[in-house]
């Protein structure tokens, strides 16, 4: 699976297809430089006044009080996001019911219609090999009439039986060449009957029941389905990604089940260390800055993006919510923040 693009602004959003995923750089050089002057002043602080520790432990709290953001509105519009995909979600199911509703129809009426014209151009036939055994019989019987005349020397009685058997051959001749014909027809419809009957497409039914994340992951790379060496791979690995808590269908089964496979980068671990030591720094030191995933850079004090991969699904989500895809990176981290911090628990209301 692609690297998804990175972008910075809601135009380089807008030029990448909504089909696919994007990454969102998020930067905030002001919260960077506040939170680096900041600690920089707690540190003095400390030093010059470590007997008033406790005062400071009391300012603290006060502090990240009120710069703590209104948890009620983001979880509120947590809500609505989650309304939004789950409506998204419904809506996509109910027409791919009805498109294989109406696929199924096609195919049913496109059978029964085949098989009538079949029908049709076999009575047509039967009944020009009927005409045919008739005019046949008619040629026989002439024929007996003329060796009647002829044995009775009866001119006129010769004369009708020629004209009776000149009839019935010329009609043999032409219920022959129509026969032939109709055989030729009859031939070619059930050929094309045989072409037009829908054929099992046995990977789409083989995931079939499989959550539309999954599938379209399967579309993406038929061969983890078509081969049977990676598809006993992804099996075993089935049961090692939901042994990390990842739930069957999630995106973030789809990204465990890629960094297993080797299609994507497995995360940091050295970044997760580093968020572990700020958890523990937010308990321990007097004064800490409201909490971020950017760090300043060793080299130019200049901080690192912030990058929020928001999937196709994320994407249609906040078009859908009327908002950017920028923003919804914003509250995406926002979120991300809350939980570390322990503000926010799924399933809470």
């Amino acid at each position: 699976m692609a690297r998804p693009r990175i972008v910075r602004t809601k135009e380089e959003a807008d030029a990448i297809p909504i089909d696919q995923p994007v990454q969102i750089a998020l930067t905030d050089d002001s919260d960077v430089e506040t939170r680096q002057q900041q600690e920089s002043e707690n540190r003095d602080e400390k030093a010059r006044q470590p007997e008033a520790k406790d005062q400071q432990v009391v300012d603290s709290v006060d502090k990240d009080d009120e710069s703590r953001p209104d948890v009620s509105a983001l979880q509120k519009r947590i809500e609505e996001l989650e309304r939004a995909e789950k409506l998204a979600k419904e809506r996509f199911e109910a027409e791919q019911k009805r498109a294989d509703e109406a696929e199924r129809k096609r195919s049913e009426i496109q059978t029964e219609s085949g098989r009538f014209q079949e029908e049709a151009l076999q009575a047509q036939y039967d009944a020009i090999v009927n005409a045919l055994e008739a005019s046949r019989a008619e040629a026989e019987a002439a024929e007996r009439l003329l060796e009647r005349a002829e044995f009775d020397a009866d001119p006129k009685a010769k004369s009708d039986a020629y004209r009776k058997l000149a009839r019935a051959e010329a009609n043999i001749t032409r219920l022959e060449d129509g026969k032939a014909a109709y055989e030729a027809r009859l031939q070619a419809e059930r050929a094309k009957q045989k072409a037009d009957v829908p054929r099992v497409d046995t990977f789409e039914q083989a995931i079939a029941n499989m959550p539309p994340l999954v599938k379209d992951w399967m579309r993406a790379h038929p061969d983890y389905m078509t081969d049977p060496r990676k598809n006993a791979k992804i099996q075993a690995l089935h049961w090692d990604v939901l042994d990390e808590g990842h739930s069957f269908g999630t995106q973030s089964y789809v990204e465990s089940m890629e960094q297993k496979l080797g299609m994507r980068e497995p995360p940091k671990k050295v970044e997760q260390r580093e968020e572990d030591d700020e958890s523990r720094q937010r308990n321990t030191v007097v004064t800490q800055a409201p909490p971020t995933r950017d760090v300043p850079s060793a080299g130019t004090g200049k901080p690192v993006s912030t990058k929020v991969t928001l999937t196709a699904e994320e994407r249609e989500i906040a078009r859908m919510s009327g908002i950017s895809e920028i923003e919804y990176a914003k509250q995406k981290l926002k979120l991300q923040e809350l939980k570390r911090n322990g503000h926010y628990v799924e399933g809470t209301r």
